[in-house]
Order: C-alpha cells, then sequence, then structure tokens
C-alpha cells in the first residue's frame, strides 16, 4: 500500500476549490480486463489494499489522477480511498446531466463540494445544458443513459485535455459488471460487446480510463460507507424502475440469486469464453487487415476482394468496421449498417454508401476512401429542381412524367446502348460512344407519386424501407 505521505496535494484554497467548467458540445450548446469477481473485503483496510494493489499494476506511479465523482456511495469511496493512499495527485470532475429535479441536483453540488473542499481536493465541474441530452437521445434513437454517457465521457476528455491528464478513475464495481453483462445478452448484443467491461481502457488519444474496483462487491462499497461514517448523495432515479438497468437491480438480479444460486459465477464464466471467442476473431481481422494497402494522404484502404469474401460473416464485420473507423475517423460504427454492407459487398455490389465512406469494388480490389466524391445538398447528394434527364458520374437519371406506360416496366434499368434508347437526351449524354462505356446505365425516376424539388442519394447500408 502507498503511504499518505507521498501523495502530492495542490495548495489548499477556500471557496476557490471549486472551478466551473463551461464545456461545449456542438450543436446541442453549452455545458455550464479483469472480469467481475467476488472479492470479500473484510474491513476499510482490506479494501485500500484491493484498491492500491490495482492502482500500482494499472497506472505508473506519481501519475496525475482525474476521478470521476458523481457524488453516490460508490464514487464517494472511491475518491475517499485515493485521497488516504497518497501517491497521486488528484483532481474530481464532477458532471450534472440536467436530467433531475433541480432541488436535488443542488444538495448533490452542495455535498460534491464539501466533501472536495474537505479533502483538499479541486474540483471541476461539468453542467450540461438543459434537455441537451434528451434532443441528443431522440435524434440517436438511443435511450437517456447511453446518451448521458456520451455527453459524460465528453466532458471526461475535455477536462483530461485540459489539465494534462492520462487517466481517468471511475467507480465501476462487481455489481456493475454484472448488470451491463446481463443486460447486453438479454439485448442481444454484438460479440464485442459481449465482453466484460474491461479495467483499463483508452477512450481518447492518450487518454484511459482505469476501474480499479471491478473486483469489489456493493456490499462490500456499504460496509465501507459506514465503517468511515462517510456522507454521499443519492440519486433518486436509482430507486425507480423506469430504466432497464435499475429493473434489473431491483428485479430481475434478486430473483436469479433467489433461483438460480451461483449464476453470477456462470455469466462470468461464459463471458470468459466469449472473449476468447472475440479475442480469436480479432487476430483474424488483424491478419487481413496487415495485408491491405493504407494511403495515408488520401485516406483510402485496399485489399483484394477475395481475401475479404473469403472470411468469416463475423470476421468480415471486424475487418469491414476497423476500415470505416481508419478512414473516417469514428469510433462508434453501426451494426445494422456494417451487417448490410458486408452482405452488399457478399453479392457484388460495385458501390456501397457506409457510414461516412465510400466502399468500392474495382477490378476484384476493395478500397475504403472518404466519402467525398458526391456534390452534396442538405446531407443529399443530387437535387433536381425540375424533370429533365442529368448526368450522375457515369450513370444518367432521368426524370419526366409517364403516363400510358405500365409503371413495373418503366421502372427497370436497362443498358443504354443509343441515343434512341433515351428520347430526349441530350447528344452530349447520349450513346455509349461520347462516354467510352459500352453500358452505361440509365435510372429513370417518374413523377406520379413526387414533386420537385427532388432530392436523390445513393442507398447508404442499413437503410430500410418501411411501407404500410
Amino acid at each position: 500500500m502507498k503511504k499518505k505521505s507521498g501523495m502530492q496535494r495542490l495548495p489548499k484554497k477556500s471557496s476557490q476549490n471549486t472551478e466551473e467548467a463551461i464545456l461545449a458540445d456542438g450543436k446541442y450548446g453549452q455545458a455550464s480486463v479483469q472480469t467481475c469477481g467476488k472479492e470479500t473485503v473484510a474491513d476499510p483496510d482490506s479494501m485500500e489494499k484491493v484498491i492500491a494493489e490495482q492502482l500500482d499494476r494499472l497506472i505508473p506511479e506519481n501519475e496525475p489522477l482525474l476521478v470521476a465523482f458523481s457524488g453516490g456511495m460508490d464514487s464517494r469511496v472511491l475518491l475517499e480511498v485515493l485521497a488516504r493512499l497518497g501517491g497521486h495527485r488528484l483532481r474530481v470532475l464532477h458532471v450534472n446531466h440536467n436530467i433531475r429535479p433541480q432541488e436535488e441536483l443542488g444538495k448533490e453540488r452542495e455535498i460534491v463540494v464539501s466533501v472536495c473542499r474537505k479533502l483538499n481536493v479541486p474540483l471541476t465541474v461539468a453542467t450540461i445544458k438543459p434537455e441537451a441530452i434528451g434532443i441528443f437521445a431522440r435524434e440517436r434513437n438511443c435511450g437517456i443513459e447511453a446518451a448521458a454517457r456520451r455527453f459524460r465521457y465528453r466532458a471526461i476528455q475535455k477536462t483530461c485535455e485540459s489539465f494534462r491528464i492520462r487517466f481517468v478513475v471511475t467507480a465501476h464495481t462487481a455489481d456493475d459488471q454484472v448488470e451491463t453483462l446481463l443486460y447486453r445478452f438479454l439485448k442481444g448484443a454484438s460479440l464485442e460487446s459481449l465482453r466484460a467491461i474491461p479495467q483499463k481502457r483508452k477512450i481518447a488519444k492518450g487518454i484511459s480510463v482505469v476501474r480499479p474496483m471491478l473486483s469489489i462487491r456493493r456490499k462490500d462499497i456499504e460496509a465501507y460507507i459506514r465503517a468511515r461514517a462517510l456522507a454521499f448523495s443519492e440519486d433518486s432515479t436509482n430507486s425507480g424502475l423506469a430504466y432497464v438497468r435499475n429493473r434489473l437491480r431491483h428485479l430481475v438480479i434478486p430473483a436469479l440469486e433467489q433461483s438460480i444460486p451461483g449464476w453470477q459465477d456462470g455469466l462470468v464464466r461464459s463471458t470468459l469464453h466469449i472473449m476468447a471467442l472475440a479475442q480469436e476473431q480479432q487476430d483474424q481481422a488483424k491478419a487481413v487487415l496487415k495485408k491491405a494497402a493504407r494511403n495515408v494522404s488520401e485516406r483510402t484502404i485496399t485489399f483484394p476482394r477475395i481475401l475479404f469474401t473469403a472470411q468469416p460473416f463475423s470476421v468480415q464485420k471486424k475487418v469491414l468496421r476497423s476500415c470505416l473507423q481508419w478512414v473516417t475517423g469514428e469510433r462508434h460504427i453501426s451494426e445494422r449498417a456494417c451487417m448490410s454492407a458486408v452482405s452488399a459487398i457478399n453479392r457484388g455490389t460495385e458501390q456501397l454508401d457506409c457510414c461516412g465512406a465510400l466502399i468500392t469494388n474495382q477490378q476484384d480490389l476493395l478500397i475504403f476512401s472518404p466519402k467525398t466524391q458526391y456534390r452534396k445538398a442538405d446531407g443529399y447528394c443530387f437535387v433536381f429542381e425540375k424533370p429533365g434527364v442529368f448526368r450522375l458520374g457515369e450513370a444518367i437519371a432521368g426524370l419526366q412524367w409517364e403516363q400510358e406506360q405500365n409503371m413495373d416496366s418503366t421502372l427497370k434499368c436497362q443498358p443504354c446502348e443509343s441515343k434512341a434508347a433515351l428520347p430526349g437526351v441530350p447528344e452530349d449524354f447520349a450513346g455509349a460512344e461520347k462516354s467510352g462505356k459500352k453500358d452505361l446505365p440509365q435510372i429513370f425516376l417518374y413523377e406520379g407519386s413526387f414533386s420537385f424539388p427532388l432530392v436523390i442519394r445513393s442507398r447508404k447500408a442499413g437503410d430500410t424501407i418501411k411501407t404500410e
């Protein structure tokens, strides 16, 4: 265990010990692996020893740490233990998500400020703009908890960058691990998502989150709180059943514990098998990616299509996701879009728009490139103000009124072999001779069910059509 005397502290200040952080978050406004275990902690000193051992293993000595402090029981214990252990200069970040009653948030804020003053730890408070999380959740079609997590980690990243801190410490426990695994299983998550919460994970360039309490059960956290007589904030939403995680915690898990003794250990063992399989697939994907040619200046990746299609579907998804992440710079790639894109590539699709990248099959080579080839308008590709015939790269799109022909036959796309095949096509657009192509495609849309201006884009992976 590290000695308390080794802790580096900042000079004590009175009310100035609280620092307000105003964090911008784009259009949503401004803001004022170890798996779970059953570590039994007999007394407060034992818990501090367990956490100290994890910190020694996960974080270099004397590194400054950012402590994510909600004011709740788990993070209150974490902050207390870190302050007692010493050895690291601490800074606390408290994020006000503004999704609970203001009176409750005010009391929570008082507790957070009081604890930080008592421990002489500098505090940064990030306040999310009211309604921003709800707006984000609706636009991204995700839950409030997931949206709040995105805002929280954005605040963590910005605070780390501002104070040049490389490690963030969070208070996830063994119970959080079990709840997360159970929720993901029941939701039918992908193989990657069925992995256990890691003890250490990179969240941005040069920034990692560390979870030294993943082997500690919540009952031991409660015992530590009582033994040290620590004040903490109660989140009113934790006792309700509005959120899925709460329903698991209060209804499902107690029923499982009563019906299937030792079920948590079985869940962890299953997770270990899943992690081994996921690692095997990851190794296969890396072997494929090693054979890819990367053009850093143009941000493209190229490799033989047969190399991709020869892999199992699960490995194909990993390869495709890695390529999309590298090309677009986005960490979060839609699972549905990945599955749709892989299926399209296996069917021989020549060009595909997927998650901000263009996937092209040229001469049996798969090319992943940024989607810069399209002339966009309001996020789409082409805007047609009136009927006519227009060249779209290597295709011709004709928009005209057809009343006498059968709709099923007129909508079929056939090769353009001569000017006669395209009535009304301007001479410089007509005929394969002009383009040097023998099978220049034509695409006709008929105006009966739409009006101008008409906006058209190519199909994107993951697109669906809903009909009545």
